[in-house]
């Protein structure tokens, strides 16, 4: 069985990715976070300090994201909703983040989702732009293929997948490709295996 994952691929690896895909995908949901910042793991005081000291340093609001949607009509993205949560434990940690808040500038966080089957240009220009702003890959799914069901179950679900996960426990990340049979051709799988084991190769070398 094929090998389709990356652990812990670079930021600039899974741009490669997304722009490199050999069939234009069907759908995307990324989230990208400023300066590469990772997200702290909740229960641990020493994570929160230090996300919040690299939030001050780069100048980006904590706890802060901000929701796009392409507008399939229009082509252009528009706000889904905004959230500002900052969750703190302790007077002093409370201290922290509104410092932090009051001298950040930018969202720390980046979500944006899109059909992409007449709209891909658009996203990649959207994705291309954030990361020239020093917004980095933090989550991705990404349907390259849907297949579509009737009935209660009704809608568009992903059948072949490019995601990159994050395991909370221990911090390493998951580019992996999932590919299944049901809507993708003999030429298209095998399309996809080549462009991913490249993906690998230039891993391995970096």
């Amino acid at each position: 069985m094929d090998d389709l994952k990356i652990k812990n691929p670079s930021g600039g690896l899974v741009l490669d990715a997304i722009k490199g895909v050999p069939i234009v995908p069907a759908y995307i949901d990324i989230r990208m976070v400023s300066s590469g910042i990772p997200s702290p793991r909740y229960e641990n005081v020493t994570d929160r300090r230090r996300y919040l000291s690299d939030c001050k340093k780069n100048g980006v609001m904590p706890w802060t994201s901000f929701d796009f949607k392409l507008d399939t009509r229009a082509g252009v993205m528009v706000p889904r909703h905004q959230q500002n949560i900052v969750s703190v434990s302790s007077p002093e940690g409370l201290g922290e983040a509104v410092e932090s808040l009051i001298s950040g500038g930018k969202f720390y966080r980046i979500h944006l989702e899109s059909e992409c089957r007449n709209l891909f240009p658009n996203v990649l220009k959207a994705i291309s732009k954030f990361s020239n702003g020093g917004y980095v890959p933090h989550q991705l799914f990404m349907d390259i293929t849907q297949y579509h069901m009737t009935g209660y179950s009704q809608g568009d679900y992903g059948d072949s997948v490019l995601s990159l996960t994050h395991l909370a426990t221990t911090g390493d990340s998951v580019l992996e490709l999932k590919i299944r049979d049901v809507e993708i051709s003999g030429e298209q799988k095998n399309d996809l295996k080549v462009w991913f084991s490249k993906l690998k190769r230039i891993s391995n070398v970096n």
